[in-house]
């Protein structure tokens, strides 16, 4: 296995390695120490993320998963980035709270319909929260000012919430706006 790790080139490699160690060798010691190599070259987000299901799948260490989380929050940017901490945190750890508190705060680095969008799908698979949803679809009414993107989140609330009350003063939002 030793030979095999200095040969590998890639994390997928390292960690059908590891996977071998585990089940032929039961040394739990050195796949841990492979893992702790890794964190050492993880540089993205989405490094951390991979890393933290990982390490929560192989070796069940959720304090150690929770930790690579949130180095993967520092190192995150933008909605995007924000979005999959968030359902991250839902899928491997299985933290439903602390989800639901990074997706509230995600609507603060939306800019745009596509980003809230993706910030709504994300709430819907990951969570099935309405309250959420409807918590960020009033975030987005409050912060987006043009009117494709006000006009999109007028169609979402029919969409998602059949509130066509709600959807109306939004529409009248967007005819506000300055860039009709």
């Amino acid at each position: 296995y030793t030979q095999q790790l200095e040969a590998c080139n890639s994390d997928y490699q390292a960690k059908n390695i590891v996977d071998g160690i585990l089940t032929e060798l039961k040394d739990d010691a050195w796949a841990k120490k492979i893992f702790q190599d890794w964190e050492g070259r993880c540089q993205k987000d989405t490094d951390f993320i991979k890393l933290a299901a990982i390490v929560n799948d192989r070796i069940e260490d959720a304090d150690w998963a929770k930790s690579l989380l949130n180095k993967a929050a520092k190192t995150g940017e933008g909605a995007v980035g924000a979005i999959g901490l968030a359902a991250a945190a839902n899928d491997i750890l299985k933290d439903s709270a602390w989800a639901r508190s990074l997706f509230e705060g995600v609507g603060e680095k939306c800019k745009n319909r596509n980003d809230y969008e993706r910030l709504f799908s994300a709430i819907e698979e990951k969570t099935a929260d309405r309250e959420l949803l409807q918590h960020t679809h009033q975030i987005a009414a409050d912060k987006l000012t043009s009117s494709k993107d006000l006009v999109y989140l007028a169609e979402s609330v029919l969409r998602r919430f059949k509130d066509s009350d709600w959807a109306r003063k939004i529409y009248e939002k967007a005819l506000g706006a300055g860039d009709i």
